[in-house]
């Protein structure tokens, strides 16, 4: 009855104007959008100018909405016959070229992206007489869109596969460093520690470029959302012993790296992804902490029965201010921009997509100048299927 008000109110107001159906034809004919009014029947019966310009062609006489084909192979015919039911229709966004209609030859035209907005016109007696088309032209946005698609996976297809090239001869040089790692100490006595120092310094950066590597691969395997875990029983306490162990170095002070454990922590968990997450954050412990002690504590936590396991890693180093914190676990952030610290600002990015994969949690808390905490929380997780 609201409607019915108002278009009375509109033919009043109308009535006040000399040539009141030339004032409409006029907004109809030089409308800047798209317009078309279409019979109950499905054909065309008023085209303007602006629909014209959009897609440089208009319908020949024989065109049916009803039976367009490319509606129908873009699933929204549907909408079509609703609005020609009696209801106001929106459609999604979709490329449509009026040359690449079956049911009519069209030589003329050119390939758009369009929104529509169909409304059906009621006459006397209550019936659909005519529906009125609303053509909004999304071309632009939709080439940016789609442009911007384009690059992300190009750039995720470039990661794989230099992550892929370079993984290969970085496993075959890291096998054969080992190999002549455990030769050489065998061999050399004490006059020869230089030479032991700097094999060892060789070792250090090799690891490290095959983490920066594996970084890259891993963006490209969550972005696929293909990062699958192998759950297995496995020793948080050996684990993390053995983490801490492979950060050794002579040139680090004794005891810099303080290991508590509050608890039995066994669970199942990707062994390779666990050791991840604890190098991740070790290393960063080292990088920013400005040779101060570092401690990991973990143990059992939960309500009562300790069904889950936390982890904190904290440093006394040079801490993050908190417009720094709060997105430190985006991709390519990093607590500084000092080239001397280097990193792709992606390790804890990827960390906290595997904790999360892990059903778990990973939080930081953190104070210029005094140090940072990572804090881990995992679920025990379940014993893997037997295959």
């Amino acid at each position: 009855m609201r409607v019915l008000e108002r278009l009375d109110e509109i033919r009043e107001r109308l009535a006040g104007i000399s040539d009141p159906v030339r004032l409409l034809q006029e907004i109809f004919a030089y409308a800047p959008f798209g317009l078309q009014v279409y019979r109950a029947d499905g054909h065309c019966l008023l085209t303007n100018k602006a629909f014209r310009d959009l897609f440089g062609s208009e319908p020949p006489p024989e065109y049916n909405i009803l039976h367009d084909d490319i509606a129908a192979r873009m699933g929204m015919l549907g909408l079509v016959q609703r609005a020609f039911a009696g209801e106001t229709v929106q459609t999604p966004t979709f490329w449509y070229d009026p040359r690449e209609l079956q049911q009519v030859h069209v030589t003329e035209g050119r390939r758009v992206s369009i929104s529509i907005t169909l409304l059906p016109l009621f006459g006397g007696s209550g019936a659909v007489e005519h529906v009125a088309l609303v053509f909004k032209d999304q071309t632009e946005e939709t080439l940016a869109r789609e442009q911007l698609e384009a690059a992300l996976r190009a750039r995720q297809d470039f990661l794989s596969i230099a992550g892929h090239e370079l993984k290969t001869p970085l496993t075959s040089v890291m096998l054969n460093l080992h190999a002549m790692d455990v030769a050489l100490q065998a061999r050399l006595n004490i006059d020869d520690d230089r030479v032991l120092v700097r094999w060892q310094a060789l070792g250090r950066e090799l690891r490290r470029l095959d983490r920066l590597v594996e970084q890259l691969l891993d963006i490209s395997r969550i972005t696929a959302g293909k990062m699958p875990l192998i759950p297995e029983r496995v020793d948080l306490g050996e684990l993390v012993r053995e983490v801490v162990d492979r950060f050794w170095s002579p040139s680090m002070e004794p005891g810099i790296i303080d290991v508590k454990q509050t608890g039995p922590v066994e669970g199942f968990w990707d062994r390779w992804r666990l050791d991840q997450i604890l190098t991740n954050l070790l290393s960063n412990a080292i990088k920013y902490g400005q040779g101060r002690p570092i401690s990991v504590e973990f143990g059992p936590v939960g309500p009562e029965d300790g069904s889950d396991v936390s982890i904190a890693v904290r440093d006394r180093g040079i801490g993050m201010s908190p417009d720094v914190l709060g997105r430190i676990f985006d991709r390519f952030e990093r607590a500084v921009t000092d080239r001397e610290y280097g990193g792709f600002g992606l390790g804890l990015w990827i960390a906290r997509q595997v904790v999360q994969a892990m059903d778990g949690t990973i939080t930081a808390e953190s104070e210029p100048g005094r140090g940072s905490t990572f804090t881990v929380r995992l679920p025990r997780g379940a014993r893997p299927p037997a295959v």
